[in-house]
Formats: C-alpha cells, sequence, structure tokens
C-alpha cells in the first residue's frame, strides 16, 4: 500500500512541481503501467466516436457504458494515476443525484435516467466527476499513510492539505438530505470535482471528441 502511495505522491505532486520549474523528469512508469496507459488511450480513441450525440442516441444503455468505462478507464490511469473505478448503471432514486461513487467496491454508479435521457456530454461530466471523488479518496489514503514518515515540507504542500480535508469531508460528509443543499454544495471534495469534471469536457470534446466530428 505504502508502494501505491508514493506512486500516487509522484504523479499528484512532485510531477506538476517539476513541470511548473521547468524540466520534465524520466516518466516514473513501469513497462506494465507504460502498456497499461497507451491500452487506455487506444480504448478512449476507439470508443470517443460513440460520444457524439448524432451517435449516442442510437446506443444501447449497455454500449452507453462502454463508452463511459473509457472515458474513466482513461481519466484514471493517464490523468489521474488511480486505479480505474467500475461504471455501472441503477436506478439511484435519491434526489437529483446522477452519479455515485463507492470506495468501498470501487464503482462509480449512473442513474439510468442519465444514460436515457440526457446527452454524452452530461452523462462524461457525470463520470468525470465521479472519478474525481475515486482520486480524492486515494489521495485522503495517501496522507493517512506518508503523514507520519513524510517529511514536514511535504506534508505541508497545498495539495497534502487538501488531501487532509479530503478524508475529513469523507469521513463527515453532508448529502442534501443530512446537512441541506448548500452544505453539500460547498464541501471541497464536491467543488474540486465539479471544476475537474469541467475543465476535463471541455478539453475532451475539444481536442479529443469534437474532431472527429469534421
Amino acid at each position: 500500500r505504502l508502494a501505491a502511495a508514493m506512486s500516487i505522491l509522484l504523479t499528484s505532486v512532485l510531477l506538476p512541481l517539476s513541470d511548473s520549474l521547468g524540466f520534465v523528469p524520466q516518466q516514473p512508469y513501469s513497462e506494465a503501467e507504460s502498456r497499461e496507459i497507451s491500452e487506455a488511450q487506444a480504448e478512449f480513441s476507439a470508443l470517443s466516436e460513440r460520444l457524439r450525440d448524432g451517435n449516442w442516441d442510437k446506443l444501447t444503455t449497455d454500449e452507453k457504458l462502454e463508452a463511459l468505462q473509457a472515458v474513466v478507464d482513461y481519466e484514471a490511469i493517464v490523468t489521474l494515476g488511480v486505479q480505474p473505478p467500475t461504471v455501472v448503471a441503477r436506478d439511484i432514486l435519491r434526489g437529483n443525484v446522477e452519479g455515485t461513487y463507492s470506495q468501498a467496491d470501487d464503482r462509480i454508479t449512473v442513474d439510468r435516467s442519465v444514460l436515457a435521457r440526457e446527452s454524452s456530454e452530461r452523462a462524461v461530466n457525470t463520470v468525470l466527476h465521479e472519478v474525481r471523488h475515486a482520486w480524492q479518496h486515494a489521495m485522503a489514503d495517501l496522507y493517512e499513510q506518508v503523514k507520519e514518515i513524510a517529511d514536514k515540507d511535504v506534508v505541508r504542500l497545498s495539495v497534502m492539505r487538501d488531501a487532509h480535508d479530503y478524508g475529513y469531508e469523507f469521513d463527515h460528509y453532508q448529502t442534501s438530505e443530512t446537512g441541506g443543499f448548500d452544505a453539500y454544495y460547498h464541501q471541497k471534495v464536491e467543488e474540486d470535482s465539479r471544476v475537474f469534471a469541467d475543465e476535463r469536457i471541455r478539453d475532451l470534446y475539444r481536442y479529443l471528441i469534437m474532431p472527429l466530428m469534421k
């Protein structure tokens, strides 16, 4: 577990820091990890065309889930450096909740109504939001594993303070039902996931999906 935690630390902290300082270190990936990244990229490229609105509406639920799984695999492996959760569909039946993430079984659940009635962009935004929660859980776990052994300068990094906050909020999570909408909406884990999903969906559709329409 510590090795996995340090891998997340390297992906989430040290690589972005080195990039901001103007140098790029040797990629810290094993041959197996590099192959996993290549496979995720290839899977996403192969299934991206399904996410065009003209195609999306013609897909079965299983075909939509397969395309969303490709998005999650790509974002989890290539962008976030975590193991990709499994994407499933069911009736959530809780307020306006369109998706959930469960750390216990590492699963993203998308409400069936999203798949049946919403655009591909809405569905992709949902799974992007939820896969960010998977990363937040990984960062919270990382913080707990390294806080006693890491250099204090590392623990004081803003990303590690965020990791601490993620863990605290997940332990004291507020839903709209338990804490009211404002308490739910303004949790750091929710604000961070919304920002991540909005930014990534713009990039995905601008550079990877929309060009297929030309």
